[in-house]
């Protein structure tokens, strides 16, 4: 559906809704619907009721739902009329039913109208309050619909807005209104005995909606308070406490936590059994960077030339490299030393902690209360059980640092942030490094170009990179260690080393001191469960740092320690919910790689609209005058807006230089702010200025632009065409006549049609498939197509067992179920049922009778008298046509031309159904095989033509509201240049290239009719 026809069917709508407005006050029947009137007239009105009851219960209940919809005024008076029609338990039913069902309509008109623009212009700034919705949206609107004062017209149009399913917002709806409604009913019932509308609700009865309201809240307190006293049954506590805080672990987020309870001047104890400062000082980033540092010196005298020397020899020995890595511990250890704690006033307490109770700690001998505890143990090394991977003494980033002679042969296990920073220090310093990656890029969580960046360096220095092997077994063979793995093919590689260096992550210590004992719950991926105020299931057991994830930095948990312990002390007078919206991170390779925000893959992941941004740093003076000029900074920002989604930095010092982004998107500063902020000459900052400056070139207002360039040009003395001198005198008298008024219309046009709303990436597929529709019974139906996509249908009109099994499954399975799957598992499951049921209704009506078109092709099962639209089938207990199913869900509540289009609905799917099911994690996939067979797209450079299957001609339309482009592609209208554009995000780059330069003509391919034929 195009842009156009979209605003002409919003306007049309409102239209009616405009014209029920008018005839409901030109007839005069806001005067006759009053309180007096109702009360004058009960008694022929329910002598008129009882003469045929059926026919006024269902006028009535038109009646109300179509003021509901179009939110007339009356709902109050007309569910008093309701107790006077009906009585109280009719009327109750009458008037909870209608109020609901027009309640949902007004919500879905409000949907239409308004949702898809709101939730365009602003997603980002509303995500946090979709996401609140999805969770306690059903929460929120029951409490809403228990107090009457609140107008039920303006939760509608609220509702409307958001994400809240229709099905949930009917059934909330209709349970939350049902106490009102019956009042107001039985306030009908007994009409005679009101003197007026105003009394019928007392201060005491709308104390008691009040109370009602607040009955959810109270509820949640009492479950909360109830879990509580559940994990605290079995234990008691003191009647007084040693401290306010007992802090487990002298890491990172320990030292913050203490350090934060002290500063409020609260008693707390920090339990350290090894070393202060934890695994981020003495074993983690103060060593590795050391390391990585001297590396670099190494790497520098061996570039020699690059800076103008003719050579530089650095002599060295490993053992005093890692003298030196020590010396640098050293010197930062007094920073989280005892004696600098004890100083700031918290008691440091040395030993092994054991919690004996939710408010007791033992260290040693010693038994330590508190009110809370925060536990900050952090996490330790994983190593992998490979068989034989303890017979070759592995090291990891625990115990490396004991090294004291440089291995000559060094295997890296893992291609994540550490083992690629090892792998190219150990490099530099003169190891022969192979480093081994099961995943088929080092550094996975970047953009493809980031990893392949990283892996060309190390390339460069030597290194032997291995992507896409995974290590099988170690072993010692005549004293020779070695590590065979085998790659995708399933080959196998033996690689001989000296020493192995394992960085496969790191898991939380949460075992060995009381927390299993205890009954503190443990998430899926090994570390302590906690909520958004870092709480465990025990209220005052707090967590913090790398044993809380989801992030293993140092930095965030600095952060976390901070929500840890605040909410600790003062909870429950106040708490506040963790943030994590803008958390940075780097990885210290050469080049380094720093990350805020999103990436490419996690926009498109998540379905986010996104643009990119990017300027090479091997353009900027200083990288070029540093002998550094190799890297970029790339920016996600939003289509058209200067609004800030993530950003990406690989150069030289790319951890400093994330700080201003950092800044940025954590007070909503866009790139605007960037690039009007001076940047000192020459640095590496400017780097950031320029990517800003790229992004403000890609997004000049074009048209005012060539405007100035005419008006330049008119400055200059060069004498204006006549073209445009009629428009000037044109404009001129247009300003005489009103053009103020005609400048408020434009401006308004302008908005309805914003460039920047028609542009949409690709959206992104799940992670998992549907389960219970990837089964036997599907695979069943499946075996009856061919690999070319033909069915047998002759096959499953003599047995169509498989069919009926398929449909029977569709009609038992719980609403429920479906609705707590993801929007791709929902697509996929949908999908396959459409598919399904077609083919059941195709084998219904064999042999086919339907007409051929012009061409004496047959024209398919919407031509089949009854099928479409009137033969129905039951899904989730309800009965739908295939009509329904197309409209009502592919169309109108999933709105995606992938699904609704006959690209997915023809060539993918239905009549025939594909060889393959839809599955909610391979839906691009499929449409991308679609693409990639010669007879459905090609590209003809040397003819200077596209060629693009029929079916894209036919549909054209359905992809203009979602992949209108705002200039490229080519086209003869608004379809083709959308298809093209859709089409673009299934392709490569240099494809996508070509097809946005819009330099060829569009072929349609012929479709192929067989695949609808018996």
């Amino acid at each position: 559906m195009s842009d156009k026809t979209a605003t002409f069917k919003k306007l049309g709508l409102l239209l009616v809704v405009g014209i029920l407005f008018a005839v409901f006050f030109q007839m005069g029947w806001h005067e006759q619907l009053t309180f007096e009137n109702l009360k004058a007239q009960q008694d022929e009105l329910r002598a008129s009721t009882e003469a045929n009851k059926p026919l006024w219960i269902l006028g009535f209940t038109i009646v109300y739902i179509v003021m509901a919809a179009a939110q007339l005024p009356g709902a109050a008076l007309m569910t008093i009329a309701g107790g006077v029609l009906f009585g109280f338990v009719v009327g109750t039913l009458v008037v909870s039913f209608a109020s609901s069902l027009g309640a949902t309509l007004a919500m879905l008109v409000s949907r239409y109208l308004l949702r898809d623009t709101i939730q365009r212009r602003y997603g980002e700034r509303l995500r946090t309050f979709n996401e609140g919705i999805e969770r306690d949206g059903p929460f929120y609107l029951f409490t809403l619909r228990l107090i009457p004062v609140v107008p039920f017209a303006l939760i509608n149009l609220g509702a409307g807005l958001t994400t809240m399913r229709t099905w949930t917002f009917y059934w909330v709806s209709q349970l939350g209104m049902l106490i009102g409604t019956a009042i107001y009913v039985n306030a009908g019932t007994q009409i005679s005995q009101l003197e007026s509308l105003n009394g019928l609700l007392s201060p005491k009865l709308w104390g008691a909606f009040v109370l009602l309201a607040a009955l959810p809240f109270l509820a949640r307190w009492i479950v909360g308070f109830v879990k509580a006293r559940r994990v605290y049954r079995q234990h008691t506590a003191p009647r007084t406490f040693d401290y306010n805080v007992v802090v487990i672990g002298a890491g990172s987020g320990g030292l913050v936590a203490s350090l934060i309870a002290a500063t409020v001047k609260a008693k707390v104890a920090l339990v350290e059994k090894h070393q202060m400062g934890g695994d981020c000082l003495n074993t983690g980033c103060v060593p590795s960077k050391a390391l990585i540092r001297s590396a670099k010196m190494v790497h520098y005298a061996k570039r020699a030339k690059d800076w103008g020397f003719k050579s530089t020899e650095v002599d060295f020995d490993f053992a005093d490299v890692m003298d030196r890595v020590h010396d640098v511990i050293k010197t930062i250890e007094p920073h989280d030393s005892v004696a600098r704690y004890t100083s700031l006033g918290v008691d440091c307490v040395a030993g092994e902690a054991t919690i004996e109770s939710p408010w007791q700690v033992r260290v040693g001998d010693r038994v330590l209360t508190a009110k809370n505890i925060v536990v900050a143990t952090g996490a330790s090394p994983f190593v992998p059980p490979i068989p034989g991977v303890n017979e070759v003494s592995p090291l990891t980033s625990d115990n490396l640092w004991q090294l004291r002679e440089l291995p000559k042969r060094l295997v890296v296990l893992g291609g994540g942030p550490i083992g690629s920073e090892m792998t190219q220090a150990f490099a530099r310093l003169g190891s022969e490094v192979t480093q081994v990656e099961m995943l088929p890029r080092i550094l996975s969580r970047e953009d493809p170009e980031i990893s392949d960046m990283v892996r060309d360096r190390f390339e460069d220095e030597g290194i032997r990179v291995l992507t896409g092997h995974k290590a099988t077994r170690f072993g010692v063979d005549d004293g020779q260690r070695y590590m065979v793995c085998e790659n995708a093919d399933g080959k196998e590689r033996r690689i001989e080393f000296d020493q192995l260096i394992v960085a496969l992550g790191r898991r939380a210590r949460v075992k060995g001191f009381g927390l299993e004992e205890l009954g503190v719950e443990i998430a899926k991926n090994g570390t302590i469960r906690a909520d958004e105020f870092m709480r465990t299931n025990y209220p005052n057991i707090y967590v913090c740092g790398d044993v809380a994830g989801p992030y293993q930095f140092t930095h965030t948990a600095s952060h976390q320690a901070w929500y840890a312990t605040v909410n600790a002390l003062f909870s429950p007078i106040k708490t506040f919910k963790a943030d994590y919206r803008v958390i940075p991170w780097a990885t210290f390779t050469d080049p380094e790689v720093a990350r805020v925000g999103l990436n490419e893959l996690e926009a498109k992941e998540q379905g986010i609209p996104y643009e990119v941004s990017a300027y090479g740093i091997d353009d900027l003076d200083r990288a070029i005058a540093d002998g550094e000029a190799y890297g970029v900074v790339k920016v996600l920002t939003r289509p058209g807006k200067d609004k800030i989604l993530g950003v990406t930095i690989v150069g030289p010092h790319a951890g400093d230089l994330m700080a201003e982004y950092v800044l940025a998107m954590k007070h909503n500063l866009g790139l605007n702010k960037i690039l009007g902020t001076i940047h000192t000459y020459p640095t590496l900052a400017e780097a950031n200025k320029f990517a800003a400056g790229v992004w403000k070139k890609a997004n000049a207002p074009q048209n005012l632009l060539a405007k100035a360039e005419k008006f330049h040009a008119w400055r200059r003395g060069k004498p204006l065409s006549s073209q445009t001198r009629a428009a000037a005198a044109a404009v001129m008298l247009l300003g005489l006549v009103g053009i103020g008024g005609l400048a408020c219309n434009t401006q308004g046009s302008q908005d309805a049609t914003d460039p920047t709303a028609s542009v949409s990436a690709p959206t992104p597929t799940a992670e998992s498939a549907i389960e219970p529709f990837s089964d036997a019974t599907l695979a069943r139906v499946l075996a009856h197509v061919d690999d070319n996509g033909l069915v047998d249908y002759a096959a499953l009109a003599a047995d169509p067992a498989d069919l009926d099994a398929y449909a029977a499954a569709l009609a038992t399975l719980d609403d429920d179920v479906v609705n707590g799957w993801d929007e791709n598992q929902q697509i996929a499951f949908w999908s396959n049922a459409y598919n399904a049921l077609t083919l059941q209704a195709i084998v219904e009506a064999f042999p086919l009778q339907q007409p051929a078109d012009d061409e004496g092709h047959p024209r398919g099962i919407r031509w089949i008298p009854g099928v479409w639209d009137q033969r129905t089938f039951n899904i989730l207990g309800r009965e739908m046509t295939l009509n329904d199913i197309e409209h009502q869900v592919l169309r109108v509540e999933f709105d995606e031309p992938r699904i609704h289009s006959a690209l997915v609905c023809a060539a993918l799917s239905c009549p025939p159904l594909r060889n393959e099911p839809f599955t909610a994690e391979h839906l691009d996939d499929q449409t991308r095989r679609f693409l990639g067979h010669d007879n459905r797209f090609r590209i003809d450079r040397d003819g200077d033509k596209v060629y693009v299957s029929k079916i894209l001609e036919w549909y054209g339309e359905d992809f203009v509201f979602s992949y209108e482009p705002d200039e490229g592609f080519t086209g003869t209208n608004d379809a083709e240049r959308a298809v093209m554009h859709f089409i673009s995000g299934y392709v490569d780059e240099g494809d996508r290239t070509y097809l946005e330069a819009g330099d060829y003509t569009i072929e349609y391919l012929p479709y192929d009719w067989a695949l609808n034929e018996q």
